[in-house]
């Protein structure tokens, strides 16, 4: 597979792809899908310190964690929209222009529960009660543990274009 090198303004190196498959793309269409999944990657992130403010009853804390996945869902939600917007019906892309639609909307489901659970958990002061605590730890470590896993797997998806 032909390549070239470039050196950036930062000093880093792009690898261009210079295969016949690759050159009939204009950009890479998983970009946004890895934006999306970065800012939902953040939403998720603020589960373990919110259920932690939760446990510990402060709730101003819990408030303050509750409003900043908002704004990360919000993001989330500015991203998957302009991406369906922008994302061309006439051009070929290398994968089918549905899955990646498909892809980004699950993505934006992940960050909306989030948002759901942290505007459930600051509606009103609450106590978990201590038989309830290791289950939902154990949930909360399992969700961490896929939600890497999926940020890993989207990170990955611009090797589907140098394979070509």
């Amino acid at each position: 597979m032909a390549a070239f090198i470039k050196l950036s303004r930062g000093g880093s190196m792009d690898i261009k792809s210079t295969t016949p498959f690759s050159s009939l793309f204009r950009t890479s269409p998983f970009k946004p899908v890895q934006e999306h999944m970065r800012v939902t990657f953040s939403c998720i992130c603020f589960l373990p310190p919110l259920l932690d403010a939760l446990y510990r009853k402060d709730y101003q804390q819990l408030n303050e964690f509750a409003q900043e996945i908002v704004k990360l869902e919000s993001e989330a939600d500015n991203i998957k929209h302009e991406f369906r917007e922008k994302l061309p019906n006439t051009l070929l892309l290398p994968v089918d222009r549905e899955d990646l639609l498909s892809l980004i909307s699950d993505q934006d489901g992940l960050a909306d529960l989030t948002e759901e659970i942290a505007k459930t958990l600051s509606y009103r002061d609450m106590e978990v009660p201590d038989p309830l605590k290791d289950p939902l730890d154990e949930l909360l470590e399992g969700t961490m543990e896929i939600s890497v896993a999926a940020k890993e797997m989207i990170g990955r998806l611009d090797e589907l274009l140098q394979v070509g």
